[in-house]
């Protein structure tokens, strides 16, 4: 929550963390924040990225 809460005050952040799918396998990502004003209202949007093969090459 306090993620969340640094950006909706304007720190944008890129952070990782690893997902498991529905059927039990695990997906490595990295994902980003970022705060937006859209018609005098604040925002956030975030980007995800599947990075689990590029970090399995790097430990190869």
């Amino acid at each position: 929550m306090a993620r969340f809460e640094a950006n909706l005050a304007g720190q944008p952040g890129r952070w990782s963390s690893i997902l498991v799918r529905p059927d039990g396998t695990e997906r490595e990502i990295e994902y980003a924040n970022m705060r937006l004003v859209v018609d005098d209202q604040v925002r956030t949007a975030s980007v995800f990225r599947d990075v689990t093969e590029t970090r399995r090459l790097v430990r190869e």
